[in-house]
């Protein structure tokens, strides 16, 4: 109570530190970073690997062990959460609080994946490194009209180009993409003919079918 009341017997010394706080806070408010558009990190990742026809066991042992010491190794990462399912290795990664340059952690990820990879099996497919998991969908579009899906792949794909040019879109997949094949038939009766076996059929196919760099 006493100190209330010396306070109050101090007025001009009360006023000056009200006016001093009240300008600090001005300038904090007028010095602070601001965005238009504000940054949100991407702190957790997903990495899959996929093994088809391996038991969780043979996942574990000759997957997700390689991957998770390969990653354990990276600073940046804090939490490294590992399961393993048949036919697949799946990681969960969350980085430090304080990381804020999220891109250049996550391709150390990558890279620690794909010195990972070189301790696989045969039969493994590449690891996929899943960064932006806080990402949400905001729409489903569909696109039908056609029973071709080739038609309708490149349908989509017009759909997405047009997407993009629209500026608050920032990331468009596509779900049940069809992809690209080229079946070759066989005959047996004119590879005979030709003298031509199965595998010699093969490897020229295999040695016309060369894709140089880019560049």
């Amino acid at each position: 109570m006493n100190t209330v009341v010396e306070l109050l017997q101090r007025r001009r010394l009360v006023l000056a530190v009200a006016l001093l706080l009240a300008f600090a806070g001005i300038a904090a408010w007028q010095t602070m970073d601001r965005q238009e558009d504000p940054f949100f990190p991407y702190r957790k990742a997903l990495v899959l690997v996929s093994y088809p026809g391996a038991d969780a066991r043979q996942v574990e042992q000759r997957v997700l062990d390689h991957l998770e010491e390969e990653i354990a190794q990276i600073e940046d990462v804090k939490e490294i959460e590992g399961e393993a399912v048949a036919g697949l290795a799946r990681i969960t990664l969350t980085l430090h609080e304080s990381i804020y340059d999220t891109q250049t952690a996550w391709d150390r990820v990558r890279i620690a994946a794909k010195d990972a990879q070189r301790q696989f099996p045969a039969g493994v497919a590449d690891p996929i490194v899943d960064d932006r998991l806080v990402d949400t969908i905001s729409i489903v579009l569909s696109v039908s009209g056609s029973g071709d899906v080739l038609k309708l792949r490149q349908a989509a794909r017009e759909l997405r180009r047009r997407l993009f040019a629209v500026g608050d879109i920032s990331r468009i997949e596509f779900v049940g993409d069809p992809g690209e094949q080229v079946s070759v038939l066989y005959d047996d009766a004119r590879a005979v003919q030709l003298n031509l076996p199965a595998h010699e059929l093969a490897q020229q196919l295999a040695s016309r079918n060369q894709l140089g760099a880019g560049g």
